[in-house]
């Protein structure tokens, strides 16, 4: 098994770098900053991030974006970029870059020239300005203003002087961002229509780009490896394609540059730039064999190739030279050493749920990840034996179950964890029903794996009450005993079946269903029905269906059940269930969909019941997941795993 990934850990160089395997963690701003966006800077939890995954055995880490100066374009301000504009930050960029170093690993730094229409919160006195007068990607009413030749100018002399400071902070490569930024809006003829020596022909558009790398080599010198991040395909119509993506290439890999980092997508596209679970892996592939009959510069691609044995085909093929992923390295710091001592059973596998994306980007919050509770974690002290060692009594074997088990365990608690079912996993089953999500069925395997691995003491079967609790006698019970289908009280209900045992397959179906909810597990349901050729309605109260989704996934959805003919029935209340179907009422009046099953999935409630009566009958008594409340599972993980490791 070792030798099978072998052709993933030789050493490849870029230029005069030299890494050490085929892997690198792409970009990705994990919003570890404090302060504002005037004075964010990497802080020590930076370090320690980005040096836990230097430890797992990544070749290459390429920092989240990085400004050369904020005084003309401070923009995107809810971002907090550090900025590279002081000598301030080469002592504090150092600390970094020589912690990647003691495990072997190398570090590149994203040096952006400026954010141009990369905007939401324009301010009045620093408008944003870019190549031309272009629609802001995140607030389309309002349109940057043209950078003035003065203003590009002072630009390309600002980016010079950062990139000495990021040569001087020790960091082994300068990453050249030419990706939506900028430097992308003068390259591309859709945000580039200057008639001036900036805009017009290729080498016109060109010229931002020369300017900057041109600055670049004076501070750094000739040998200083330079890398330059670019989109293949904007993928947005009217935008930049791959053809001229290689025309630009073409004549950028004539100029002293070391290699290329190429994906799909922009900021108008981001799901081609990260895929989320509903795209095959490797999407980017046809456009990448396209650069590469042209483009003879080594180079990083990225685009869901987090799965072994894909990963390895895709580089004895030659198609990269280095396989870069973000989220699989969120999802497991470790993931290049476990590949790499062939532990696939212990890499903990990357969802694809989009959570990462959904907090930085839409919440304002701190990186998380759904499956590794540890991610943002990494500043605190690792797990310890606790000081006194506790019988922990586990009631439940859903994922929050499994995690607070297996953390507690890992401190030298005793632990016992006791499902009612047959197999654990809870509702990780019905959430890996759906095709397109088969990767929580692989995460369900990795914790059952590692709680087998574990020294906790599984007992499968068996309900809990309180007299059970009392018999075993523990000092903590935690209870990870999830929630229950709410079941309405509608006239007719005995009819219908719930669509978590029609997830579970343990439920005969129809050829015609009604779904009522048009939440994540009813149109998850409609999906699951739909592809085996049932004819599927959903009635939803609500004005649009999975308003309970992320955004990164919600299209999608939607756009699946579309094309499979799902016909969603919004606004609308159903008042019974007869024997010729569903009753319902919406704006035309009252109406009967006639189908031949009825399947609920209106959401979910907790029973409280055991923990109450467990209350002042145990000292240490808590709820984790779905027993707290009905939520996601990154929440359950996070629960599970901070009580456990408090224990």
């Amino acid at each position: 098994m070792k030798k099978k990934y072998a052709p993933v850990f030789e050493t490849v160089n870029f230029g005069r770098l030299e890494l050490k395997n085929r892997l690198a963690m792409s970009p990705m701003n994990p919003h570890f900053f404090e302060g504002d966006h005037d004075d964010a800077t990497y802080t020590n939890w930076h370090v320690e991030y980005y040096k836990r995954r230097a430890k797992g055995g990544v070749g290459l880490i390429i920092t989240g974006h990085i400004k050369a100066e904020k005084t003309l374009d401070p923009y995107p301000l809810n971002q907090c970029f550090p900025v590279m504009d002081s000598e301030e930050r080469v002592k504090e960029m150092a600390e970094l870059t020589e912690s990647i170093h003691r495990y072997g690993g190398k570090i590149a730094a994203q040096l952006s020239a400026g954010s141009g229409i990369v905007c939401q919160h324009p301010l009045t006195e620093q408008w944003p300005a870019s190549a031309s007068a272009n629609p802001l990607i995140f607030k389309p009413t309002e349109y940057a203003r043209e950078l003035t030749k003065i203003e590009i100018k002072y630009l390309v002399d600002a980016y010079g002087k950062a990139a000495d400071r990021v040569k001087r902070s020790g960091f082994d490569a300068l990453y050249l961002l030419a990706h939506v930024n900028t430097v992308d809006q003068f390259l591309s003829p859709c945000w580039n229509r200057r008639t001036d020596e900036y805009g017009g022909s290729l080498e016109n558009r060109l010229r931002f780009f020369s300017e900057c790398l041109e600055a670049a080599r004076q501070y750094v010198g000739p040998d200083y490896p330079i890398i330059v991040g670019m989109a293949l395909d904007h993928c947005v119509e009217g935008s930049r394609t791959i053809d001229e993506t290689i025309d630009l290439c073409k004549e950028i890999e004539k100029m002293n540059i070391d290699g290329f980092h190429i994906r799909n997508g922009s900021y108008l596209n981001p799901i081609q730039m990260t895929p989320n679970a509903h795209y095959p892996d490797g999407m980017v592939l046809e456009n990448v064999r396209k650069f590469r009959k042209e483009i003879s510069k080594p180079v990083i691609i990225d685009g869901k190739f987090g799965e072994p044995d894909f990963l390895l085909e895709t580089v004895e093929n030659k198609e990269a030279d280095v396989i870069g992923m973000a989220r699989q390295f969120l999802a497991d710091e470790s993931y290049a050493n476990k590949l790499r001592m062939g532990r696939l059973e212990d890499i903990r596998p990357c969802i694809r749920c989009m959570e990462c994306y959904e907090r930085i980007l839409m919440q304002a919050k701190y990186i998380g990840c759904t499956v590794n509770p540890t991610l943002g974690k990494e500043r605190d002290a690792l797990l310890s034996k606790a000081v006194v060692s506790k019988k922990v009594l586990v009631v439940g074997g859903g994922p929050a179950g499994m995690q607070a088990a297996i953390t507690a365990s890992k401190r030298g608690h005793e632990v016992i964890l006791v499902e009612k079912r047959k197999q654990l996993g809870g509702m990780l089953h019905e959430a890996a029903a759906p095709d397109y999500k088969y990767m929580i069925g692989d995460f369900n395997r990795y914790l059952q794996t590692q709680l087998e691995k574990s020294q906790v003491e599984v007992i499968l079967n068996q309900k809990v009450d309180s007299d059970f609790v009392t018999n075993m006698s523990p000092d903590v019970v935690i209870m990870a005993n999830g929630a229950k289908p709410i079941v309405p009280q509608l006239e007719g209900m005995e009819k219908a079946v719930l669509a978590s045992d029609v997830l579970k397959g343990q439920v005969e179906v129809g050829d015609s269903v009604a779904v009522i909810g048009g939440g994540l597990v009813g149109t998850e349901a409609a999906y699951y029905l739909a592809k085996q050729g049932k004819q599927v309605e959903i009635v939803e109260m609500q004005s649009e269906l999975v308003a309970d989704v992320t955004v990164f996934n919600k299209f999608d959805i939607i756009q699946e059940l579309t094309q499979m003919t799902v016909k969603p029935r919004l606004a609308s209340k159903v008042s019974k269930i007869t024997d010729q179907g569903l009753v319902i009422e919406d704006q035309s009046g009252s109406q009967t969909i006639k189908v031949d099953t009825i399947v609920v999935a209106i959401g979910y409630k907790t029973d409280n019941s055991l923990f109450d009566a467990l209350y002042n009958e145990v000292e240490e008594v808590y709820r984790v997941g779905d027993a707290m409340k009905p939520r996601r599972i990154i929440e359950a993980m996070s629960d599970a795993y901070n009580i456990a490791k408090e224990l």
